[in-house]
């Protein structure tokens, strides 16, 4: 004969904790948070170079800084070497043989700031000064790193040009070669940029934030807040033992905030489809060059 089940004569048998629904959940998050992740990534295909061409005066401190850089970050980097007085022909070219410049590093003299105008270098990061190299030239320039326009590896060429204007990193070697630095950002592989937000621009301002994320390789925390509790949870933050969280910046739609005393500056430009708003930059912080690269992104793009 056969005997109907009666569970509570098997007092091991447990209902299932999880149940199909519940697993098919957690499995639809943790791929969600994978996929999130994956995205955070650098996409360097194939593991190219970052291709870049230098002023070869300053070949050895490159080279010198590209090993570092190499062994810290993974990234490698294929220089093509130039006199000052050849670079502007390479420069026209984009393409050295058949590799795509990512970056040019280069003294700026007056016909060199005009032909980067000209070639429309999407951004320029200061590195030292160096000597002129015209005869009975006693005057200095700045040797800055420009990211080309056609550039597929625009994160990787501008982590490297962060990595040779970070005090702890390029500044050093310059420094032993005995050449005058610049005040680069902290280095860090992804910078984080903290925005407090009082403004009606959101959607667009976040659309901006997301292009600027993937192209420089930085991460960006947006806070929202009213207008006047701004100053508020500025006195808090900056009275604590906490000020590095202090917002790199801050959007309003206004200009009435006075932020001077908290070591903000402000200023007011416009968005790419013409509408006003105001940036309260923050003077004194880690990623002020970075920071101030977004400003300029938000005005350009």
């Amino acid at each position: 004969m056969v005997k109907t089940f009666e569970p509570q004569i098997f007092k091991f048998f447990k209902t299932p904790k999880y149940t199909g629904i519940t697993l098919s959940l957690i499995s639809m998050f943790v791929l969600a948070s994978m996929f999130v992740v994956w995205e955070r990534i650098p996409k360097n295909p194939l593991g190219e170079k970052i291709q870049v061409l230098a002023d070869e005066s300053i070949k050895s401190n490159l080279l010198e800084i590209a090993s570092s850089f190499h062994a810290e970050v993974g990234s490698k980097v294929d220089f093509t070497f130039s006199q000052t007085s050849q670079m502007s022909h390479l420069m026209n070219q984009d393409v050295i043989g058949e590799k795509r410049l990512d970056l040019v590093i280069f003294k700026e003299n007056k016909d060199m700031q005009t032909l980067a105008e000209n070639l429309n270098l999407k951004e320029r990061i200061p590195l030292c000064f160096m000597s002129d190299d015209k005869k009975g030239s006693s005057s200095s320039l700045l040797l800055t790193a420009n990211l080309t326009e056609n550039t597929l590896k625009s994160r990787e060429a501008l982590q490297f040009a962060r990595y040779l204007a970070a005090p702890s990193k390029g500044q050093f070697v310059f420094a032993k070669s005995g050449l005058v630095g610049v005040n680069g950002d902290f280095w860090t592989k992804e910078p984080n940029l903290r925005i407090f937000l009082s403004t009606s621009k959101v959607e667009s301002l976040h659309t901006h934030f997301s292009n600027f994320e993937n192209r420089e390789g930085v991460e960006i925390e947006v806070q929202k807040f009213i207008l006047e509790e701004i100053p508020a949870a500025l006195e808090i933050i900056s009275n604590s033992k906490a000020k590095h969280f202090l917002p790199n910046l801050i959007f309003t739609d206004s200009p009435s905030l006075n932020l001077r005393s908290l070591g903000y500056s402000v200023k007011p430009m416009n968005l790419q489809d013409g509408t006003p708003i105001f940036v309260m930059h923050l003077k004194n912080n880690s990623f002020y060059h970075t920071s101030a690269r977004l400003m300029n992104h938000l005005s350009s793009s």
